[in-house]
């Protein structure tokens, strides 16, 4: 995997948001965290998947169209 494809591989697990937030309602309600815990992870959450978009867009310039040709077709459409 280019290091180009690796960052957009972590860009994109790195958006959580629903999954992320129905977790912490879950913790909050048990008790397990704390009202500040809470915010500051549900802000967290938000933050990371709204800047996914932005992200992908700036690292897939380079990858476009090859991101998911294997490693033998992606070196003959570089040639």
């Amino acid at each position: 995997m280019s290091p180009q494809e690796s960052w957009l591989l972590g860009i994109m697990m790195n958006c959580r948001g629903l999954t992320e937030i129905v977790v912490l309602n879950v913790g909050y309600s048990a008790g397990i965290i704390d009202v500040e815990l809470f915010t500051v992870l549900v802000v967290m959450a938000l933050v990371t998947t709204a800047l996914t978009g932005p992200l992908l867009n700036k690292f897939s310039k380079e990858v476009r169209g090859m991101a998911y040709l294997p490693d033998s077709t992606r070196k003959q459409a570089e040639e």
